[in-house]
């Protein structure tokens, strides 16, 4: 059996009382192990959104579990973007690409505050 590496993500990343986090949330191709790294990031951020709130408190919850959802639905969208470009870049022969692609992958090696930047997002 065969699955399709592609990306995924919900709509809505909690309803009620369930909440998606990792790859129930969003799934992207496994490219430089991202996914994993966005998991994580996922459960970090929920413990600490839910952390000393009220849980039978539904206004508290749904303020905690929106502000959740915020958080790691943009940190997903830019990372399913960087991996989409990553593999678009790296899965074409076009000669302007390829141009565009060694020049992204120069300037950091100029630029350490670039690389350094780089390094941080990519570690989680």
């Amino acid at each position: 059996k065969a699955f399709p590496l592609k990306m995924q993500y919900a709509r809505q990343w909690y309803q009620h009382r369930i909440v998606l986090a990792g790859d129930a949330a969003h799934t992207i191709h496994p490219l430089a192990g991202q996914g994993a790294n966005l998991g994580f990031g996922d459960v970090k951020a929920l413990t600490e959104k839910i952390e000393g709130v009220d849980l039978s408190s539904l206004t508290q919850l749904h303020r905690s579990l929106s502000a959740y959802q915020r958080e790691r639905k943009a940190d997903a969208q830019l990372m399913i973007a960087a991996m989409e470009t990553f593999k678009r870049g790296f899965g074409t022969a076009n000669p302007v690409v390829k141009g565009l692609r060694a020049l992204a992958f120069a300037l950091p090696n100029k630029l350490t505050f670039l690389k350094r930047k780089l390094a941080e997002v990519a570690l989680g």
